[in-house]
Formats: C-alpha cells, sequence, structure tokens
C-alpha cells in the first residue's frame, strides 16, 4: 500500500512513518520541512519530500512525486502561537490559516480525485482532543484550525463513501513531544495532574486498526 504522511519528520508524524516502514509492501511518502534527520536514513521503503507549507505552492512539489496513493495521513500542522484569541489581528489569523489550512485543502483535493477515480483510498486526519474539550487558554487558534480539518473530514466521509472512499479523526490528546516545546512549562504541569499525555503508541495502535479496515471507521472521532 501507498501512504502520504505529511509533517512525518519528527514526533507522532516520524513514529507513523517509521511504524508503517516495517511493512516492507507499504510504500511511505513523507514531508519534512527543515534539514533531513538521519534516523530516516535507515528507512528504506520511504521518499521524503522536502516541502514548506509556509511557502506559496510547496503542495505542488507532493503532486510531482505522488502520483498514486491508498491512505492519506493528515498530520501536518506548523505549531502553536501560544496566547490568546482576541491577542491575535485577522492578519495574523489569516497568515495561520494560510500556513496550516489552504496547502491541506490543495492536498486533500488533489488525492482525493485520485481515490475517487481507483473508487478506493482512506483520509486520516489527526485532529486533537481539545476539539472534545471546553476552551482552552491559548489555544483558540489551533483549536479552530483542528476543527475546520474535522469539519471537512466529517464531510469527506459522507461525500465520499459511494467511491468506496473513506474518512477517520484521530484526537489523541497532547504528546509529549517537541512540538509542544513552546508551551509554558506551567501549563503542561496542569496537563500532567489533569490526565497526562496520550501515549504515542496508542495512537499508532488505533491507525493500525483504521489502516486494517477503514469503512468499520468511517466517520468516526477516535479519541486517544
Amino acid at each position: 500500500m501507498k501512504f502520504l504522511v505529511t509533517g512525518g519528520s519528527s514526533g507522532l508524524g516520524y513514529n507513523i512513518v517509521d511504524f508503517l516502514s516495517k511493512n516492507k509492501n507499504n510504500f511511505i511518502y513523507s514531508t519534512f520541512r527543515n534539514n533531513l534527520p538521519d534516523k530516516f536514513k535507515k528507512l528504506n521503503n520511504v521518499s521524503l519530500i522536502k516541502a514548506d507549507f509556509k511557502n506559496p505552492g510547496a503542495a505542488e512539489k507532493l503532486f510531482e512525486v505522488v502520483e498514486d496513493l491508498d491512505f492519506l495521513i493528515n498530520n501536518y500542522h506548523s505549531g502553536y502561537s501560544f496566547k490568546h484569541t482576541i491577542k491575535f489581528t485577522s492578519n495574523e489569523v489569516l497568515k495561520s490559516f494560510s500556513t496550516n489550512i489552504s496547502p491541506l485543502i490543495d492536498i486533500n483535493n488533489h488525492f482525493i480525485k485520485i481515490m475517487k477515480k481507483n473508487k478506493s483510498g482512506c483520509i486520516i486526519s489527526i485532529l486533537s482532543d481539545l476539539t472534545n474539550m471546553p476552551p482552552s487558554l491559548g489555544f483558540g487558534i489551533y483549536t479552530a484550525e483542528k476543527l475546520y480539518l474535522k469539519t471537512l473530514s466529517d464531510h469527506w466521509s459522507k461525500e465520499l463513501l459511494s467511491y468506496n472512499v473513506f474518512s477517520v479523526n484521530v484526537s489523541p490528546k497532547m504528546l509529549n513531544t517537541k512540538f509542544n516545546s513552546s508551551i509554558d512549562e506551567r501549563y503542561l504541569e496542569i496537563i500532567k495532574k489533569g490526565g497526562g499525555f496520550s501515549n504515542i503508541k496508542d495512537v499508532i495502535k488505533q491507525l493500525e486498526e483504521i489502516i486494517i479496515n477503514p469503512i468499520l471507521f468511517n466517520g468516526k472521532n477516535l479519541k486517544v
């Protein structure tokens, strides 16, 4: 099977790529933004595509390389802007959406056409448990972007079903990775006391179950 993992160079994304690569019948495309980590050198069935989605046209790089696809895993996000929502200007919000949402729409629209033509495929969107919780201070824009993706994914699960194409959401708690390096340590302590972080292994296990039988999870938002 062929997979595309956006944002696959570190944290959860790298763990997803590493897990998928263990099956030698899989071939994985993975995007990265900065320098290529050495740990990828051991993964023989992985093709790495440098794409900084902050730059216009970055998504087109994927279309030049990836011609066919079975699973698209939406994992990319540029990171938190950890401040209160009322402190964002409209330009800052638009810039964040243009970085995190616009390329996502282009990528999914492109590969959805391929999946529809093949009458087979699955889109897995990595969300956050913040989308299921009361508002958390400092995460307003990030949560809004994840909710936007959730809305798209929910509609894909209905619109694409007749083409045998499925769409599933996975919503882990915060993961203890470098992605959270910009968050105040005091807030991280509150998270630990309030239920802690999700375990990456549990997220991978959930993904494995989806890959085995995607129709079973179509339209669901799976909390991990």
